[in-house]
């Protein structure tokens, strides 16, 4: 079994994947939004 700090660094750094993967997605979203 891991360790639970390396499975909350595991889980932190997909978190953080997750956010940037949406944050490009909402960006692209609202562009198409404001300038079709």
């Amino acid at each position: 079994m891991a360790s639970s700090s390396s499975v909350l660094r595991l889980y932190r750094e997909m978190l953080r994947n997750a956010a940037k993967f949406e944050g490009k997605r909402r960006r692209k979203f609202i562009l198409c939004w404001v300038a079709p």
